[in-house]
C-alpha cells in the first residue's frame, strides 16, 4: 500500500475511535435489538477447552488479572449443532476477562431479520459466562482480540508501531498506548477495535460505564513486523463507575457525530 494511503486510512481510524470513545464517556447508548440471543442461537459453555494463548496469560498477569476460570464459549445457529460456530471465544467471570477467538458474522447462517450484531452476541454470552461463574457482567476489566486478520487492522497496528509515540515499549514489539498517544485512538478505531466500544456503547450500564485506560499489542513471535502481520491486542478497562459524566466543563449537554456501525 502506498505510504499516503495508510496515512489516510490511519488518520479515519484514529477519528473513528476518538469520536466512539467521546459516545462511550458521554453520550447516551445506542439502541439494540434486545432480543435474547438464545431466541436465536445456541450457545454453549465448555470449561474443558479453557486453554488460551500463554503471552495473554503472561500479560494479564502483570496487570493483576487471573484467568484461572476460563471457559470456552461456543455460538451456533439454533438447530444446527453439527455446524462450525461463527462466535467461539473464552471467558473467565471471575476475573472479568474475555478473549475474543473467532467472530466471523459470514459462518452465521440465520436468515436475515434473525441475526444479531457480532458485538451484542459476544456481550450476551459474556453476561451468560459471568452470571454462570456468579458474577455480573460488569465485572468485566480487560478484552484481548486475539490474532487480528483484519488486514486494514493489522495495517493500522502496524503503522501505530511505526508513528505512535506509546507509554510503554517491550520486547518483540510489545506496546502500550494510552488516550496520550495517537496509536491509542487509531487502534480503537480499526474494525476490531469498534466492535469491542460498540459492545460497551450498547450497554454502558450494564457495563459499569467503563471506558478503555489503555490499548497494548502484545508480543509478536517475529522480531521484525510487517504491515502483513496478525497480532494480538488487549484493551484494558477503567474502574466500574455509578454513572457517567454526559456534560461538558460548563455543564452543558454534549452531541456526537453518530457514524455507521464499524466492525459488525
Amino acid at each position: 500500500m502506498a505510504s499516503h494511503d495508510i496515512v489516510k486510512e490511519y488518520d479515519a481510524a484514529r477519528k473513528t475511535g476518538e469520536n466512539l470513545l467521546s459516545q462511550l464517556d458521554n453520550g447516551e447508548p445506542s439502541t439494540t435489538s434486545g432480543r435474547p440471543v438464545k431466541s436465536l442461537y445456541e450457545v454453549e459453555l465448555n470449561p474443558l477447552r479453557a486453554a488460551t494463548a500463554q503471552n495473554v496469560n503472561t500479560t494479564l498477569a502483570g496487570c493483576g488479572i487471573s484467568t484461572s476460570n476460563m471457559v470456552y464459549v461456543e455460538v451456533r445457529p439454533s438447530g444446527q449443532p453439527h455446524v462450525d460456530a461463527a462466535y467461539s471465544n473464552w471467558m473467565d467471570g471471575r476475573n472479568g476477562v474475555l478473549v475474543c477467538n473467532e467472530n466471523f458474522k459470514d459462518r452465521d447462517e440465520n436468515p436475515d431479520g434473525q441475526k444479531l450484531y457480532p458485538s451484542e452476541i459476544l456481550w450476551q454470552s459474556w453476561a451468560m459466562a459471568a452470571i454462570d461463574q456468579g458474577s455480573l457482567a460488569s465485572d468485566l476489566r480487560a478484552i484481548v482480540r486475539l490474532r487480528i486478520i483484519n488486514k486494514e487492522a493489522k495495517r493500522i497496528i502496524w503503522y501505530a508501531g511505526q508513528t505512535s509515540s506509546s507509554t510503554r515499549k517491550g520486547p518483540k514489539n510489545y506496546r502500550e498506548y494510552t488516550e496520550l498517544d495517537h496509536g491509542f485512538h487509531a487502534i480503537l478505531g480499526t474494525a476490531n477495535g469498534a466492535s469491542t466500544l460498540r459492545m460497551l456503547l450498547d450497554h454502558k450500564q450494564d457495563a459499569g460505564w467503563r471506558t478503555v485506560e489503555k490499548v497494548i499489542v502484545l508480543e509478536s513471535e517475529k522480531a521484525e513486523l510487517t504491515e502483513k502481520d496478525s497480532r494480538s491486542i488487549l484493551i484494558l478497562l477503567t474502574d466500574r463507575r455509578t454513572k457517567a459524566d454526559r456534560t461538558d466543563d460548563a455543564g452543558h449537554s454534549i452531541s456526537y457525530l453518530r457514524l455507521p456501525r464499524v466492525g459488525d
